[in-house]
């Protein structure tokens, strides 16, 4: 869609201004960036594809607000019970409709995963949730009536979640890896296999070169490498310092 756009726009005589949001940009953002006003880029490395006269290192934006709603009311009335148990609560998704891979391997090890010394929070996307669970939440607790599995089909209010685990498991699309650095989270990043240009694997690398996060293969998704994975980034200590890429890029589109 992107194509179309930028050549409307430059027929019409419209600025265009390109926000690319991986390492590996695009293919038609590095065609028709010639085109382009001013181009925005997320990371550092992607500078040698684009025209520097022109080209800003200015961050993905990350939301400055996150919706609230009834899975969120209903997580927050568990977190008293899940903070008492002084456990490190781990994050699963796979993006805003899911990763199958990834939501059935862990939905195939749930009970083993209910007996080691992590709470862990699963959004799987609407339709993986629809097909396996009934309730709006589905709750799995181990043998002491301690809560050990969370699962949740979709999660509006992201930086909560953010803020109430200890470390990450995810894909490595641009937007997770903004919200990775924005909040501070180590991550175990299993790169989606079949992206174009294999551009989250990239995605992941600069996470992992800056000791910010562990890559993991798809086909290297056993529950020894996850576990194994888990400690070491609960043992990662970073700061990164989140660029404010809203206020930036539109101080320079409005300049």
């Amino acid at each position: 869609m992107t194509f179309p756009v930028i050549l409307a726009a430059k027929s019409l005589f419209i600025p265009i201004f390109i926000l690319e949001q991986n390492i590996l940009p695009g293919r038609v953002n590095r065609y028709l960036a010639f085109l382009a006003t001013k181009i925005f880029i997320s990371f550092q490395e992607s500078l040698q594809y684009f025209p520097k006269n022109k080209t800003y290192l200015k961050g993905n934006p990350v939301r400055k607000y996150f919706l609230e709603d009834n899975y969120y009311t209903e997580l927050k009335k568990l977190e008293p019970e899940l903070i008492s148990y002084n456990q490190p609560i781990i994050l699963i998704f796979g993006g805003s409709q899911g990763a199958y891979v990834i939501n059935n391997f862990f939905l195939q090890n749930y009970s083993e995963l209910k007996t080691k010394p992590y709470i862990f929070i699963h959004i799987t996307g609407e339709k993986f949730y629809s097909e396996n669970f009934k309730n709006n939440i589905n709750i799995l607790k181990n043998n002491t009536d301690q809560i050990k599995v969370i699962t949740l089909p979709y999660f509006e209010k992201m930086d909560y979640l953010y803020q109430l685990c200890q470390g990450v498991i995810c894909r490595a699309g641009a937007t997770t890896i903004a919200e990775l650095l924005h909040f501070n989270k180590p991550s175990i990043l299993i790169p989606y296999p079949y992206a174009k240009d294999n551009h989250q694997f990239y995605n992941a690398k600069y996470l992992a070169d800056r000791n910010q996060g562990i890559i993991l293969l798809e086909k290297e998704l056993t529950l020894a490498n996850i576990y194994s994975k888990i400690k070491n980034i609960l043992e990662l200590k970073f700061n990164a310092i989140p660029i404010n890429a809203r206020r930036s890029i539109a101080e320079i589109i409005l300049s």
